[in-house]
């Protein structure tokens, strides 16, 4: 039978071993936003915005197991109706059950400009600063700014003749950047692991045993930081008839310190490869959009 933790019932993993065993996970998230903004106009043409905030989250993961052998009666499923041998983790590993703590912290500053003059004339300024960390402490922070102008030519005085059927015209180019910290929380950290064919340590003989024996440390990169991708995009606006619009656009994108899985060793290497290696990408596109 397998095991039915939910309803506690007594199972049997093994032949003539009945038991008793529970597992406990616990999730918490914790999420803080704070914003403001204002707005300005001056003299009726100049026309400001301004926002700025910060953003944090805290994750916190735990999971226990508890196991007891040879029940005294297998009707009653409890661990004080048990006599043999206990365990904190499971005989067979298991993904889901294993033991197990998990945490991490992310936090962020922003704040953004946007101006404009008349509706005709547009710039907007952006800039985050962010935290992690699923980073080393020298590599947590990262500042990402970006920065849009853009030319709203149907608002020009030359074009009052086209204002029956050209809504606007519009266009624009921006650069900026942002951060991915999509990895694992402690992923530059080199762990060494139970060398075992379970959760518990080795059996030699009859009863005899030895010290716990843990593998090498993990073979990990300890300057992984913030992948940062980099967007440089000129484009068009086009509405017409109050019903079409059509936007087009030509960007780059490039990614710096791309996260990836490593390069697959050989085996006399001893320990596999680094969990993530930083690459880099190019990506150029033209896009179109009804």
């Amino acid at each position: 039978m397998l095991a039915d933790l939910v309803a506690g019932k007594p199972t049997m993993m093994e032949s003539g071993n009945d038991f008793v065993a529970q597992a406990k996970s616990s999730y918490t998230r914790n999420v803080a936003n704070i914003f403001g903004n204002y707005t300005k106009t001056l003299g009726e043409s100049h026309n400001f915005k301004v926002l700025g905030g910060l953003n944090t989250e805290w994750y916190d993961f735990e999971r226990t197991y508890a196991r007891r052998n040879t029940l005294l009666d297998k009707t009653k499923p409890e661990f004080n109706l048990a006599i043999g041998d206990q365990f904190t983790s499971p005989l067979v590993a298991n993904d889901i059950l294993n033991p197990g703590l998990s945490r991490y912290a992310i936090a962020g500053f922003f704040a953004r400009v946007n101006y404009d003059y008349k509706g005709k004339y547009l710039l907007e300024l952006n800039g985050r600063y962010d935290g992690s960390s699923k980073f080393p402490t020298d590599e947590q922070w990262g500042f990402f700014p970006s920065a849009s102008v853009g030319y709203r030519i149907s608002e020009e005085g030359f074009m009052e003749g086209t204002k029956s059927w050209l809504n606007d015209l519009k266009i624009r180019g921006s650069v900026g950047s942002i951060g991915n910290q999509n990895i694992v929380a402690n992923a530059f950290l080199p762990v060494m692991t139970n060398v075992t064919t379970n959760p518990n340590p080795y059996w030699i003989g009859s009863g005899t045993t030895i010290n716990p024996t843990v593998n090498q440390p993990s073979n990990v990169d300890p300057n992984l930081t913030w992948e940062k991708v980099t967007t440089q995009d000129i484009g068009i606006d086009i509405r017409i008839f109050n019903m079409l619009g059509l936007t087009f656009d030509y960007y780059q994108r490039d990614t710096k310190g791309m996260l990836a899985p490593g390069k697959t060793l050989p085996g006399s290497f001893g320990q596999s490869s680094r969990q993530y290696k930083l690459r880099k990408l190019e990506n150029n596109r033209l896009g179109t959009c009804y």
